[in-house]
């Protein structure tokens, strides 16, 4: 755990000033932080800590459920102190428990300390203060594999900060940000996304849902969701996501790019096309695509969804593109793919003839089989029953035309 870490640090590095403060007398020894709040505390005898004298006389043997007062009765009658339960006792004990954790990594002296801080916060009515002791104890239980009494007091830990006014809520969003992290480093989406979700408005209510940071936790709320299974409210946060990534990276950038491409391919590979079929459009449009097989593959894809859910005009732009890139091939493609593609690119010709004719488009579906039509009479291979078929093709258009 971090917290302790730190909490140890920030002792040893404010210990001079509360030693200066208060000379080298023996007792408590406070620091406060900027607005006269106790932060940091240790008792000292015989111009030692009180860690020392708990770890060399092995003053633990205290019931971890003992109520504050008794717990404090016990170490000033077994170390011949005067703790009172306050504000600073609480801190005090609460640095004892962080240098078991740090020093020795002993769960059951950390956790029988953190406890007794916690209990003298309560009986002394402090929440604010409490709140965060929960929060660590859950921290406390979920690194040594106690799942059920992480989430008792990660639970606990919310429903305070929760109920706080704005101003003493400074690290709620820490809070609930690093126990999303712990669980999903566990692959443990169903508890990680309450905590989530409880960010997501959090910020939502602070900065507004079009702040850009709401681009970021409506992608990491999708994949907790779709870790989950939980599909359907996945793509309702991605999609959220979309126009937020677009406004925080800018329409053309190549971030926002990659971004909605792993969206489309997603999507799509999960069966979920019309929610991908936006997306790789916009993609397309954009020459957003580098690799032109990709482009291909996608426009080919598009063409068959389109033909499903009978969208011709849809279908038009696809074709149009595929007929491009068939006609433009890059170099370094084999002479046996580009006679294949030959072929493919006339057949492209002739549907969008019949495309452009099914939509009213009759100049233009014109042009496209009197192309399929010479091409068929130019071609080798070209049968009569194909050029019987352009010319079907072409007599119905001029007969729709005039």
């Amino acid at each position: 755990m971090r917290k302790s870490i730190v909490s140890v640090l920030l002792f040893v590095l404010l210990l001079p000033l509360m030693a200066s403060a208060q000379g080298k007398s023996d007792g408590m020894r406070v620091a406060y932080d900027g607005e006269g709040t106790i932060n940091n505390a240790m008792y000292y005898k015989n111009g030692q800590p009180l860690t020392h004298w708990v770890q060399t006389q092995n003053i633990t043997q205290f019931n971890k459920q003992w109520p504050a007062q008794r717990i404090v009765d016990y170490l000033n009658q077994a170390l011949d102190i005067n703790l009172e339960v306050s504000l600073a006792t609480s801190v005090c004990l609460e640095r004892i428990g962080d240098n078991y954790l740090e020093t020795l990594k002993d769960f059951v002296n950390t956790e029988k300390f953190y406890l007794a801080a916690t209990s003298i916060l309560e009986e002394i009515g402090n929440t604010n203060r409490a709140g965060y002791m929960y929060y660590y104890l859950g921290l406390l239980y979920h690194d040594f594999n106690k799942p059920g009494q992480a989430e008792e007091y990660y639970s606990k830990a919310l429903s305070v900060y929760s109920a706080l006014p704005d101003p003493l809520r400074s690290g709620f969003s820490t809070i609930l940000t690093r126990i999303y992290e712990k669980y999903k480093e566990q692959n443990d989406y169903m508890r990680a996304i309450p905590y989530l979700e409880t960010f997501a408005g959090l910020v939502k209510n602070e900065l507004g849902e079009e702040h850009e940071q709401m681009a970021t936790i409506y992608i990491h709320l999708g994949d907790a969701y779709w870790n989950e299974g939980r599909e359907q409210e996945a793509l309702k946060s991605y999609l959220k996501s979309v126009p937020l990534v677009k406004l925080k990276h800018g329409a053309a950038s190549k971030e926002y790019f990659e971004i909605i491409k792993i969206f489309a391919d997603q999507f799509w590979n999960k069966g979920y096309k019309k929610e991908g079929e936006p997306l790789y459009v916009e993609l397309l449009e954009n020459n957003a695509i580098e690799s032109f097989s990709d482009k291909l593959n996608i426009d080919s894809q598009l063409l068959q969804y389109y033909t499903e859910t009978l969208e011709w005009n849809k279908m038009i732009p696809a074709a149009e593109r595929l007929k491009d890139a068939m006609q433009n091939m890059p170099r370094g493609y084999s002479l046996l793919f580009l006679g294949k593609q030959k072929g493919a690119y006339l057949d492209m010709v002739n549907v969008l003839g019949s495309l452009y004719s099914m939509v009213g488009e009759y100049d233009t579906a014109e042009r496209y089989f009197l192309e399929y039509l010479e091409a068929m009479k130019d071609s080798r291979s070209g049968k009569e029953e194909e050029i019987g078929s352009a010319l079907i093709n072409l007599a119905m258009v001029y007969t729709k035309m005039y």
